[in-house]
């Protein structure tokens, strides 16, 4: 059957959208499904199931299809935008391996200079002024 909207299956059973969510989503007595957008649908046998008679009218079909078209043309453009800001972060995230790299590699050489410091000054280098030898 045709699936709507939460705020279209709501309106259809002729209660509060808010508590559509709690009373009947939330759970789990009535079961919704994701678009490609990732947008909650609600199939209107699920409505019928639930509530019996619906209290509005279903939207027409023709423009439910108009919108799934729309959608599939929209999600081509999202793609490409989508692959453009993943390539993006990628070179991004390259800089930041390359300067973290770089970064340990400094930390290692400050390590080996602090070491040789503590060899030129350990105990067994340091005189006494009153010790006689």
């Amino acid at each position: 059957m045709t699936k709507v909207s939460v705020t279209e299956a709501a309106r259809l059973a002729g209660i509060a959208r808010s508590y559509f969510y709690k009373r009947y989503i939330d759970s789990g007595e009535i079961s919704i499904e994701r678009d490609m957008r990732g947008n909650p649908l609600v199939d209107v046998s699920e409505i019928m199931r639930v509530f019996g008679e619906l209290k509005g009218q279903v939207e027409d079909t023709s423009r439910t299809q108009q919108r799934t078209e729309d959608d599939t043309s929209n999600s081509h453009e999202d793609a490409i935008v989508l692959r453009a800001e993943l390539s993006a972060c990628r070179e991004i995230l390259r800089v930041r391996e390359t300067e973290v790299e770089r970064l340990v590699a400094e930390v290692g050489w400050l390590r080996e200079q602090v070491a040789q410091q503590r060899l030129l000054t350990g105990p067994d280098t340091k005189r006494r002024w009153w010790w006689p030898w």
